[in-house]
């Protein structure tokens, strides 16, 4: 069997591929070779933050050139834990923000960060991060603000899932961004617990930018059968495959009125309730 330096630059790749850790991508293969290094770069990398890192050394790893292949970034919400000086914040924003390496990034998970309006606005003011298909903002008690700033990004407008969980967009946010061109490939979309009534429910199955969604998530709202009636009759809507309303006001007659609409089969337990494509 060859050494490993002689391997062929597909097959090395293929067998980067199969390593999960990222980090040993970063700190041990880059370095063995030039050839290794340019090879490395071919495979998508993905680092995740459990612990107490801080932003400027954040800012310090995400300058370094071995990370132009990155493709996801998670920052975890341990690192809050550690002390108010550590709070990855809309500082921790501002060195995604200046890191123009992080141009392949593909996934960018903010939730539970304490990211604010401003945070949002830096974001999607960012032109390196225009080829972002997945952003969890979830948990970072973001308002309306932060929904237009979505809704008027080109930036953004490659997203496929948005994550929006635990906010404060209302009505008024989910009209801004399912009415946004901006918005039309999203196929995840998730607004629960974000104070929603039916009009906003209305707003959005009547937006023709949501025809791509497949799996949408408005639990926790204040929906009842009205808006139960809204989402059965849309004609945009009709691609979804997985779609949950649990904790919400919705009764049987509107339950039966989606299940007939959509086209879609209940799964009810206590006060779970999700549909799925039958």
């Amino acid at each position: 069997m060859p050494p490993l330096e002689n391997l062929p630059d597909e097959v090395l790749h293929y067998i980067l591929q199969f390593i999960d850790d990222s980090k040993f991508i970063f700190c041990s293969c880059m370095i063995v070779s030039k050839r290794w290094f340019e090879v490395s770069n071919t495979v998508g990398l993905h680092l995740c933050f459990s612990t107490t890192v801080g932003n400027e050394r954040l800012r310090k790893i995400l300058s370094s050139p071995l990370l132009t292949s990155l493709e996801s970034l998670v920052i975890n919400t341990e690192w809050l834990k550690a002390g108010s000086c550590m709070y990855f914040c809309d500082e921790g924003v501002e060195v995604i923000a200046t890191c123009r390496n992080l141009k392949n990034l593909r996934k960018l998970c903010l939730s539970e960060s304490r990211v604010s309006d401003e945070g949002v606005r830096l974001l999607c003011s960012c032109s390196h991060l225009n080829h972002l298909r997945t952003l969890y903002l979830s948990d970072n008690y973001l308002t309306v603000e932060s929904a237009q700033y979505l809704a008027d990004s080109q930036v953004m407008s490659n997203l496929t899932d948005l994550h929006l969980y635990g906010n404060f967009f209302e009505d008024e946010g989910v009209k801004l961004i399912v009415e946004s061109e901006n918005m039309k490939n999203l196929q995840n979309l998730d607004l629960n617990s974000n104070s929603i009534t039916n009009n906003g429910v209305k707003c959005l199955s009547n937006s023709k930018f949501m025809n791509r969604l497949t799996s949408l998530d408005l639990s926790c709202n204040y929906i009842d059968d009205v808006g139960a009636s809204f989402i059965a009759n849309s004609p945009y809507l009709l691609a979804l495959k997985m779609l949950d309303l649990s904790q919400t006001k919705i009764t049987e007659r509107g339950i039966e009125e989606i299940e007939k609409g959509l086209k879609m089969k209940r799964n009810a337990k206590g006060r779970r309730l999700t549909f799925t494509k039958k």
